[in-house]
């Protein structure tokens, strides 16, 4: 059972996220084109908007691009945040068969 908290969408590239914002306030870690010659600024727009992760009410949303979400699961695998998440998240992923989103647990 998951407290409605924020969802966190590791790039948002334009798709319709209506639906996803039934399971809480989206929170845009990146938006657009990602560059992926300078992965040091996308790392740093990731890892800046992953501070404010609450574990016990957020979601991990992985979108768009592949660099976004690679950055978020790295930031996740940091010991110290590993312990904050007691090694697990909790993500959100589109099902294309029931067209709506759907509660995971990731663990690290």
């Amino acid at each position: 059972c998951w407290e409605m908290g924020k969802v966190f969408i590791t790039n948002d590239s334009g798709q319709d996220y209506t639906s996803a914002a039934e399971h809480g306030e989206l929170v845009r870690l990146t938006s657009g084109p990602v560059d992926i010659f300078h992965p040091d600024r996308v790392q740093g727009e990731v890892d800046k908007g992953l501070r404010e992760f609450n574990a016990d009410e957020d979601l991990l949303l992985l979108a768009g691009g592949l660099l976004p979400a690679a950055f978020a699961f790295k930031f996740f695998s940091n010991e110290s945040v590993k312990g904050r998440c007691n090694g697990q998240i909790n993500c959100l992923m589109y099902d294309v068969k029931s067209k709506q989103y759907v509660k995971r647990t990731m663990y690290f």
